[in-house]
């Protein structure tokens, strides 16, 4: 009965959050279809790289276990796009998944190599286990139309509330830079728990590391988020 009363809760949620973002003019589409993520990414202007554990060519994520979601203006504008993937991680803790696949992991604009870099220094990250979801690729357009209207709180939860939905996930996750942690990034998207040394990574620029905060929410708090509401 708890299951089903929160997939009736988060529906809602999302019903109403897209109604919001619809109201400030992005329409939103639901994707699974990997090559076309890949493809809108490397065709839209002011998009960083898409980072390789969402691209399909290299990384094992697909309809099953992820999907995207695509925002346009009224006039057809790609304007803004987020992804997130499952991993079944019940066998290994979230530490051991990124030090395996920590090349994926690594954004294409940061210099800096998965050679050397400390994927355990975080106590949080050795002990998360479970179903994790990886929730990456945020972006919304830099045009001062989409800016300051609180799309920032809006978009990334429809995603949360999604992933809830579709997985019932134990925690869900993301890497993020200290710069955007101290701008309060992730507080927006509903990150309730931030802590550096996420990911330690080694520079290339002979500059010593680059420490990605992990941010997070625990099941509990993807429920907490949308009941709230």
């Amino acid at each position: 009965m708890t299951v089903h009363f929160d997939q009736l809760k988060a529906s809602c949620y999302v019903a109403r959050r897209v109604e919001e973002a619809q109201s400030l003019g992005i329409t939103l589409e639901l994707l699974s279809d990997f090559d076309r993520l890949r493809q809108v990414v490397t065709e839209t202007e002011g998009r960083a790289p898409l980072t390789p554990i969402f691209d399909n060519t290299v990384s094992d994520v697909t309809g099953d276990n992820g999907f995207w979601i695509l925002g346009r203006s009224p006039q057809g504008r790609v304007v803004h796009v987020q992804a997130v993937r499952m991993d079944d991680l019940r066998g290994e803790t979230l530490a051991e998944h990124l030090e395996r696949h920590g090349n994926l992991f690594l954004s294409p604009h940061i210099p800096a190599t998965p050679d050397g870099s400390d994927y355990r220094a975080c106590r949080y990250v050795r002990e998360m286990a479970g179903t994790i979801c990886y929730h990456g690729e945020v972006w919304l357009s830099p045009d001062g139309e989409f800016r300051g209207r609180g799309l920032a709180i809006i978009l990334p939860r429809i995603a949360v509330a999604i992933a809830l939905m579709r997985w019932a996930p134990d925690y869900i996750y993301g890497l993020v830079h200290p710069d955007l942690v101290m701008k309060g990034i992730p507080a927006r998207y509903g990150y309730n728990h931030a802590h550096p040394l996420g990911v330690r990574w080694r520079r290339t620029d002979g500059q010593g590391t680059l420490d990605e905060y992990i941010t997070w929410m625990t099941g509990d708090d993807m429920r907490d988020l949308v009941e709230a509401a």
